[in-house]
C-alpha cells in the first residue's frame, strides 16, 4: 500500500514550484485573496481546531455559515486535519437544523452569532458538539476570529490509499 503524501485541502492549496502565493486564489465580496493569505489562514484555522478545538481524524465540523472567507477557512481547515467538513445551509429554520445537527453527530459547529446562541440554548440535544465557535462575539462560544491568531500548524492527517502526488 502507498502512503498518501496529502489531502484534499493540500491539493486545493499546494503550489507548484512555478506558482506565485501573491497569485489571486479567491475573490470575496470583490476582494482578492491571495494564495498565500489563504494558505497562512487556513493553517491557523486548521491549528485551532486541532488544538483549541481538539479536532480528531474522522470527527465532523458542521460547518451554518453563508458562502464567504469564513466558510472557505473552515471547510479547508476540517478537512486538512482529517476531519469531515458538513456544510449546512444557515437559513434553514432551528429544529430542522437541530435534527441535522444532532444526525451529524459533530464535535465542533461554527456559524454566525444568532445561530450559534440559537444551538447554545439547545445544547442539551447535541450532545456530540465540544465547541461552538461563533464569527460574532458570543459567550459560550469561541470567536473565529481568535482561531485565526493562533500561531502554529499540527502535522497534515494523511488519509487514503493512493499517493495524491502521483494523481495530481
Amino acid at each position: 500500500m502507498d502512503k498518501v503524501t496529502c489531502n484534499l485541502a493540500e491539493v486545493l492549496l499546494r503550489s507548484h514550484t512555478h506558482d506565485d502565493p501573491q497569485r489571486i486564489a479567491v475573490e470575496v465580496d470583490g476582494v482578492g485573496v491571495s494564495l498565500g493569505e489563504l494558505r497562512r489562514d487556513v493553517a491557523k484555522m486548521h491549528a485551532g481546531f486541532h488544538e483549541h478545538c481538539g479536532l480528531a481524524k474522522g470527527e465532523r465540523v458542521v460547518i451554518l455559515l453563508e458562502n464567504g472567507l469564513p466558510f472557505i477557512h473552515a471547510f479547508l481547515a476540517a478537512v486538512r486535519g482529517g476531519g469531515i467538513a458538513v456544510p449546512m445551509s444557515p437559513s434553514q429554520k432551528n429544529r430542522d437544523v437541530i435534527e441535522r445537527i444532532a444526525a451529524a453527530a459533530p464535535a465542533i459547529v461554527i456559524g454566525s452569532g444568532q445561530i450559534i446562541a440559537e444551538l447554545i440554548s439547545a445544547r442539551w440535544s447535541l450532545p456530540s458538539v465540544r465547541r461552538f465557535i461563533s464569527t460574532d462575539p458570543l459567550k459560550g462560544a469561541t470567536l473565529y476570529g481568535d482561531l485565526l491568531e493562533i500561531d502554529g500548524a499540527p502535522p497534515i492527517v494523511q488519509i487514503g490509499r493512493a499517493s495524491c502526488r502521483e494523481r495530481v
